[in-house]
């Protein structure tokens, strides 16, 4: 801890909060609990991604999507699990305002990028499902996505997993 806390304090933080007590340290957790909740408040259109690196790269990914979210114009908040390297980029945006989702989408594929630049994985915890399946080419070469269609297919024949979703074709 005197190491992380040493770090953080030359990287000028605004503030650095501790946990003296167990109260202290559950309200700490409270905190973290509630960024979700909070942020819904703050945007009612969002997307909640999780990407995942190396712990050593933690730092370029928050300065990457920090000059992402500046060049778009788009607020990303961004908490998650420091010590695995998992990391949720939540994109506040507004989903009537038609050029606020193309940015969003543009946001969203450059953290992606950007994750799988700094040797990451596009899910540490939430999966890929329907909404990143199409950047699976990032992080995937060809014969890894066969491999993977060819499980697909030998475990479920018939396509019935997942009824409603697209198979990987």
């Amino acid at each position: 801890m005197e190491v992380v806390l040493r770090i953080l304090k030359q990287n000028n933080p605004t503030e650095i909060k501790t946990a003296k007590d167990e109260k202290d340290r559950l309200n700490l957790w409270k905190a973290r609990k509630s960024a979700y909740a909070t942020l819904a408040r703050v945007s009612a259109s969002f997307v909640l991604d999780d990407v995942t690196v190396p712990i050593s790269r933690i730092p370029e990914l928050l300065v990457g999507i920090q000059e992402i979210s500046q060049r778009y114009g788009i607020v990303v908040a961004t908490f998650g699990h420091a010590g695995d390297g998992n990391l949720h980029p939540q994109i506040l945006y507004d989903e009537y305002d038609p050029e606020q989702v193309e940015g969003m989408e543009k946001v969203e594929e450059e953290i992606f990028r950007l994750a799988i630049s700094l040797n990451g994985t596009l899910s540490g915890e939430h999966g890929i499902g329907l909404s990143k399946a199409n950047y699976m080419t990032l992080e995937h070469d060809p014969v890894e996505m066969a491999l993977m269609k060819q499980i697909k297919r030998t475990l479920d024949p018939n396509n019935i997993m997942n009824p409603g979703k697209r198979a990987l074709d």
